[in-house]
């Protein structure tokens, strides 16, 4: 698995990345969402470490996602849109740490479900991480055949098991899922990744 940072951005540095993988080949305006620019929308970004290795810089950024929130099916819940990984560095498992570290990020009381509108090229990759599906096939005319797929947002804590073992206690800001076994471990403070863990 191919380490990354992963940051909250806004939609403007997403565009791009976006565009390249999603709409090539159409008007650049159809990256461009109609939610992207709401407060309560969130958008996520994987970069590359930067060439210095120091942890504020970043180097390319090769992932994305977007998640605007609203109803869905009676559900409070946020709507993944637009992720997109460039061609270079997909199975590398970076979609997998953006989405962990999204999810822990939207998780709270009063919202606990993710929906999108999966391309069908992408279903399985959304199943390994715990997604289902929930409609019939269906065909987006700029996109080609999608099915709708659901996930329950993890309940997190805020939890130093990592920091206690493997930074001999330099760190207290570790974030994990509730049992720390499905979840990406980054640095609140420093912003420093380590992948997968579990205890």
């Amino acid at each position: 698995m191919k380490v990354v940072r992963i940051r909250e951005v806004w939609s403007g540095q997403i565009i791009d990345l976006r565009y390249e993988v999603l709409r090539a080949g159409l008007p650049r305006e159809t990256a461009m969402f109609d939610h992207d620019r709401d407060p309560s929308t969130r958008h996520f970004a994987a970069y590359l470490p930067g060439e210095s290795g120091k942890l504020k810089d970043l180097g390319k950024l090769v992932c994305c996602a977007t998640f605007t929130l609203g109803d869905w099916r009676g559900f409070k819940s946020f709507a993944l849109r637009g992720m997109a990984t460039d061609p270079e560095y997909q199975g590398k498992g970076i979609g997998r740490q953006l989405l962990t570290r999204a999810e822990i990020e939207l998780s709270q009381p009063s919202i606990n479900m993710l929906w999108c509108k999966a391309r069908k090229s992408a279903i399985g990759f959304y199943e390994k991480l715990g997604w289902a599906t929930c409609s019939a096939e269906f065909e987006i005319p700029t996109a080609g055949p999608h099915i709708e797929m659901f996930k329950q947002l993890p309940r997190v804590q805020k939890c130093d098991w990592f920091a206690r073992t493997t930074l001999g206690g330099n760190c207290s800001n570790w974030t994990h899922c509730e049992d720390c076994t499905i979840g990406m471990s980054e640095c609140n403070a420093c912003g420093t990744v380590e992948g997968l863990t579990s205890h």
